[in-house]
């Protein structure tokens, strides 16, 4: 079967017939329609691997960029946990530095009390200050060493507080010793010298006697020493003043109490050189001589009470040596 196609190029033109069979006709068309179909095939597998790669691409961007946010989180969690570490540690060397200087500061607070102790310990006992000298180092020597071994800090802390309780028990017993010897001192101290001047007499003693004023008998409670006007007169133990001023018939009159119911007077001063509530030594000067109050002339009325009661000066300064 034959079919016949008429093509006509241009206008004016001879038109011209081309005759195909039905058969090639066929033929031709499944030919195109497959080139046709091809063609789309392949455009449609291009785009399609164009879709394919921008996808691959995104995913793999957003594949990339998580797993860089987690690296960086890692990386960010052991900076954390790093810094964490670091700022405990120093914590806790800050807390050892301060009871380290605690400890420091107490030792030498002890230290401190310990040459006071020791100072005081010389002057009360009287012994040689150079040879007992607590603001000096002791001197110390030797070769050097051939091993040494370096304190770890438990060690050390365990030192220092081994050191501190040797020190506590040093420091309680130089108590005690200084306890004793001040103990022994006071007594000395209290025990009275022979009179309470260095120059002069005594001019009338403890008892009757005939009153230099009106002649009549008269029991005198003291005793006086006269001397120069104005010379020294001393305590003649140590104790507390319990009164420095006039007094009716005394004049000028220094009252020391001694302790254990003792109490010494000291009447006609001139002036009195301690006030009340003073602490004297034996031996200190409280008064220059005079004739203040019922006196006729320069001396010292030494007059000693027990439990408030005059005694002879005589018997109190004998039994007392």
């Amino acid at each position: 079967m034959i079919m016949d196609i008429i093509f006509f190029p241009r206008r004016g033109s001879a038109s011209s017939i081309v005759r195909f069979r039905i058969g090639t006709l066929l033929a031709l068309s499944c030919l195109f329609l497959f080139v046709f179909c091809l063609f789309g095939a392949g455009l449609w597998g291009y785009q399609f691997g164009v879709e394919d790669r921008q996808n691959s691409s995104e995913y793999l961007s957003s594949n990339s960029h998580s797993s860089l946010s987690a690296q960086q989180q890692f990386v960010d969690a052991e900076l954390t946990k790093q810094k964490d570490a670091v700022e405990e540690a120093l914590q806790q060397s800050n807390v050892a530095l301060e009871t380290l200087s605690l400890k420091v500061g107490e030792l030498q607070a002890r230290l401190l009390r310990l040459d006071t102790l020791g100072s005081r310990l010389v002057t009360v006992a009287s012994l040689d200050a150079d040879e007992f000298n607590f603001s000096r180092s002791p001197a110390l020597g030797g070769p050097a060493p051939v091993e040494s071994q370096q304190f770890s800090v438990p060690d050390f802390l365990a030192e220092l507080e081994t050191l501190s309780k040797d020190l506590l028990d040093r420091e309680v017993r130089l108590d005690g010793l200084e306890t004793v010897f001040m103990e022994q001192r006071w007594a000395l101290e209290q025990s009275p010298r022979s009179r309470p001047i260095d120059k002069g007499w005594a001019s009338s003693l403890y008892g009757t006697r005939t009153d230099p004023f009106n002649g009549k008998r008269a029991f005198h409670h003291g005793i006086d020493y006269a001397g120069k006007d104005g010379s020294a007169i001393f305590a003649v133990a140590s104790g507390v003043v319990v009164w420095s001023g006039k007094r009716y018939g005394y004049g000028n009159m220094v009252e020391i109490d001694h302790g254990n119911a003792y109490a010494t007077r000291y009447a006609h001063n001139q002036s009195n050189v301690v006030s009340i509530g003073d602490f004297v030594s034996k031996n200190q000067l409280i008064a220059h001589m005079g004739s203040s109050g019922r006196s006729t002339g320069p001396h010292v009325h030494f007059e000693v009470l027990q439990d408030g009661k005059t005694i002879d000066p005589a018997g109190y300064l004998a039994a007392k040596k």
